[in-house]
């Protein structure tokens, strides 16, 4: 049990970093009002998460490993609170059709992202 709990504490503190430097490099690059790299990291996120579930089978098979990668690294890699409070704030700024396309390129992305993951590594029934 304490060895899945410093898993996780690895996996967050490695995917925070990664988030915020992938981000913030993306995003100093497009300059534009929609955050490119908080939608890359999410998409990324969710690839990765894909990945992981249909090569590891899951938190059951392989605990350790399922902490480090996926509740720690992939949890903390990815962006959804970030990425609640800029659509809101695209929305309050009168970008509202920047906002609607922040909300459904995400989720069609996050969603294809991970299916894409489960059907590359024999996961996806």
């Amino acid at each position: 049990m304490i060895t899945e709990f410093v898993a996780v504490a690895a996996g967050s503190a490695l995917g925070g970093l990664c988030r915020f430097h992938l981000t913030g490099w993306i995003d100093r690059r497009t300059h534009t009002p929609l955050s490119f790299g908080t939608l890359t990291v999410n998409t990324l996120g969710a690839f990765v998460l894909g990945l992981l579930v249909g090569t590891l089978g899951g938190a059951a098979e392989q605990p350790v490993a399922a902490a480090l990668a996926m509740t720690g690294f992939c949890g903390s890699f990815t962006t959804v609170s970030s990425w609640s409070l800029q659509t809101i704030t695209l929305a309050r700024t009168h970008r509202a059709a920047t906002a609607v396309f922040n909300l459904v390129a995400t989720l069609v992305a996050g969603l294809g992202a991970v299916i894409l993951g489960l059907t590359m590594t024999g996961g996806w029934p």
